[in-house]
């Protein structure tokens, strides 16, 4: 049968509801921490199981509805965290109080496709920042440009360079300044256009160096020739 303890003397437990087996449903211990489904609270507040939810069968201890948040409370700044249908998404915000004339702004954001916004209500990418992003390392995996090395690989002549610039007024690989402005600079491919053009020119000077060690020594040899002329 079901049980219900209240505390008369020493208990631990103010008050302790348990199921059929004898299984803790809730109790309050006189410390006034509060567990549901445990019988040991380590926190003011601790849950601990619930019916099964999604394929992996996640338990879902707590429930909370439409346009309903979570507070936390660190003067003169609170935070909140809610989900609503109205933007279908999951909102992380900060208020400036605790009632209706509060001001809240939006800090960031995950939509149900998933897409996360900072700075943002209408992410359309899957993380997009309207601010300034700072770190110590950058990795975009999806661009290479060794394909310049191979020996099928046909660089194009300085003659196709200079009439490409005049003509394009951009590197080759790199978007246009126009489409830059429009539609934002896209790092992967941006990135792999700088390290083609790199590695172009780099193969480009050791052609320049080839021929200017070809000048040097047809120099020596007509300087040898004006010498053996001039002495004889």
């Amino acid at each position: 049968m079901h049980g219900v303890d209240i505390d008369q003397n020493n208990n631990p437990y103010l008050l302790q509801l348990t199921g059929t087996q004898g299984q803790p449903r809730l109790v309050v211990r006189n410390n006034g921490e509060v567990g549901i489904g445990t019988s040991n609270p380590g926190a003011k507040l601790e849950i601990n199981g619930g019916p099964s939810w999604t394929d992996v069968n996640w338990n879902k201890a707590i429930k909370i509805g439409n346009a309903n948040a979570i507070q936390f409370t660190s003067s003169p700044t609170f935070f909140g965290l809610g989900a609503s249908s109205s933007g279908n998404a999951l909102y992380f915000f900060t208020a400036n109080g605790e009632d209706n004339t509060a001001t809240r702004e939006y800090r960031m954001i995950i939509k149900s496709d998933g897409n996360i916004g900072i700075g943002t209500t209408t992410p359309d990418y899957d993380l997009d920042v309207c601010g300034t992003i700072r770190s110590y390392e950058w990795i975009v995996e999806t661009f290479t440009c060794d394909f310049v090395f191979e020996d099928t690989y046909k660089r194009m002549s300085f003659e196709e360079k200079e009439k490409w610039f005049k003509e394009k007024k951009h590197l080759p690989g790199i978007a246009p300044a126009v489409e830059i402005k429009q539609d934002g600079m896209k790092a992967g491919s941006t990135l792999s256009g700088i390290i083609m053009n790199v590695e172009e020119n780099s193969l480009d000077i050791i052609d320049l160096y080839k021929q200017l060690q070809e000048l040097k020594k047809e120099n020596e040899t007509l300087k040898q020739r004006i010498y053996k002329i001039e002495n004889k």
